[in-house]
């Protein structure tokens, strides 16, 4: 049964209910309310209670964690927790999820938060006994190579930047990329870059970093421009692009004299030419007119268009490939995909599965999370239970 965090507020002693007109009195004697944290099932039953634990999602299904607030608003004494509400080894953050097979080589990301000032929590990695691995100081983690190599992406904020880096018109970050084992061990320096302060290109460099698990190659900076680097340190192609992004095992997308554009759902870096490259930065000869790479698509699916078609790259398996197409959106779990033709307004949406053949002919002016003006939108209306939301207009 899947199983949800929650945290509720457990009152102390009840008092009786003040009058409309009065504002309550403050009694300062009284005991403050105890946070309870606790898991549902999918029906909404309460199955485990913790008092005084900040509590997080299973990372498997039987493994979760939860952590004390500090005055600081931060968390300590983080404990694994299991499926009984049992608590277990300590931990130096909550749990976020699970890297590779089960098993002695399993591991875990971990996250730390040490006060509410802290602009994001900072992730580390600890082995399957919860033993420290990678310290909790990286803004990301990827996973590569089944989990034998992880990306640590390292942000320093400091004042000790600037000071090292005079002559910016800005406040300044340092960004650090390393290459290492899944022990945390043979670290090789991918790149070591400076970005603003504020997160106009944070989030970019984020995008740029997050991994298809399936990965062969990584980015690296120098000179304002984006190579690629393969997982024994070699550099595969020299930096000549101004953005790079890694879409699945086998490509690259590559693109120069680029800008974001962003709305609340989707961040698509818009360039004026994009190049499709292998994992190893020779050209394919496939020029693509333009890039989605949208929150509410699945982890690491990209979707490109090039000369009527459409371009599904995947963190596992071959890109889906569709002709006559407009626009496409995976359909995960249910192993299809969602593609449209026709011209704006008048799109339809049809269904083909993962090797492009067509299953359902485009008919439905909306699938999953297109929705016609006044309705709302909603990050949930994926595959559920086999059923999937489509909507079209009635032409009575």
């Amino acid at each position: 049964a899947l199983l949800c965090a929650v945290a509720l507020l457990g009152c102390g002693k009840k008092s009786a209910s003040p009058s409309v007109d009065a504002a309550p009195a403050v009694d300062a004697t009284a005991p403050r309310p105890a946070l309870v944290g606790g898991w549902l099932d999918a029906s909404g039953k309460e199955l485990v209670r913790l008092t005084g634990y900040v509590t997080f999602p299973f990372v498997t299904p039987t493994l979760a964690s939860a952590c004390r607030h500090t005055s600081r608003g931060g968390l300590e004494g983080c404990r694994a927790v299991d499926r009984r509400g049992k608590l277990g080894a300590r931990l130096p953050g909550y749990l976020v999820r699970a890297l590779g097979a089960p098993g002695k080589d399993r591991r875990y990301v971990v996250a730390s938060r040490k006060s509410a000032k802290q602009p994001w929590p900072l992730l580390g990695v600890v082995d399957a006994r919860f033993r420290r691995l990678v310290r909790a100081v990286h803004r990301s983690v990827t996973c590569l190579a089944g989990c034998r190599r992880l990306v640590l992406h390292e942000v320093d904020g400091s004042g000790d930047v600037y000071r090292r880096n005079p002559g910016h018109g800005m406040p300044i970050a340092e960004h650090t990329i390393r290459l290492v084992t899944a022990s945390g061990r043979g670290t090789v320096l991918v790149s070591k870059l400076l970005m603003p302060l504020d997160n106009s290109e944070v989030e970019p460099l984020s995008l740029i970093f997050d991994l298809p698990d399936a990965a062969r190659v990584v980015p690296f900076y120098r000179d304002k421009r984006w190579g690629l680097k393969n997982l024994d340190d070699r550099v595969v192609l020299e930096p000549s692009y101004a953005f790079v992004k890694v879409v699945g095992a086998g490509h690259v997308i590559a693109g120069n004299d680029c800008r974001w554009k962003s709305s609340y759902w989707t961040r698509t870096r818009v360039c004026k030419k994009w190049l499709l490259l292998t994992a190893d930065g020779k050209p394919t000869g496939i020029t693509l007119s333009k890039v989605w790479f949208d929150r509410s698509r699945p982890r690491g699916d990209t979707v490109a268009l090039s000369k009527g078609k459409c371009h599904l790259f995947r963190q596992r398996g071959a890109p889906v490939v569709i002709d006559d197409c407009v626009d496409m959106k995976a359909l995960s779990p249910a192993n299809l995909v969602a593609f449209a033709r026709g011209k704006s307004t008048e799109n339809r949406w049809g269904l083909a599965d993962l090797t492009g053949k067509v299953r359902v002919s485009p008919r439905w002016k909306y699938v999953g999370l297109r929705f016609p003006r006044g309705l709302p939108l909603t990050r949930f209306a994926r595959w559920q239970a086999g059923l999937m939301t489509v909507m079209d207009t009635d032409p009575d």
